[in-house]
């Protein structure tokens, strides 16, 4: 069986483990694994999904007016926020609140 089979494997008897409404010691006991090896897979395979979706996703957004001259610039762990003279302070806190919990 290859690594990928074996994990495609796993993810099926997580699902069924969780869909079964036991405790994980019952469900080994039950389906003859050791709870050892179940405790494994749950906890790589969630941080596969942490890292795979930890991703910075970028979105678009429509201005309808153009500021070019910007009074200072925030970096925010990997954000870089040009904030001009005239700025909306709520929305400026409600950006910086967003870009900390993301970067």
């Amino acid at each position: 069986m290859t690594k990928s089979e074996n994990k495609e494997m796993w993810k099926q008897k997580i699902s069924a483990y969780k869909k079964s409404g036991l405790s994980a010691v019952k469900w080994c006991e039950a389906n003859e694994e050791k709870i050892h090896t179940l405790r494994y897979w749950i906890n790589k395979i969630n941080k596969e999904s942490k890292e795979n979706s930890s991703e910075t996703k970028w979105v678009s957004i429509q201005s309808s007016t153009i500021v070019d001259n910007y009074s200072f610039k925030v970096t925010v762990g990997k954000a870089l926020v040009e904030i001009p003279e005239s700025f909306n302070r709520a929305a400026f806190e409600d950006i910086v609140s967003i870009l900390s919990k993301q970067c």
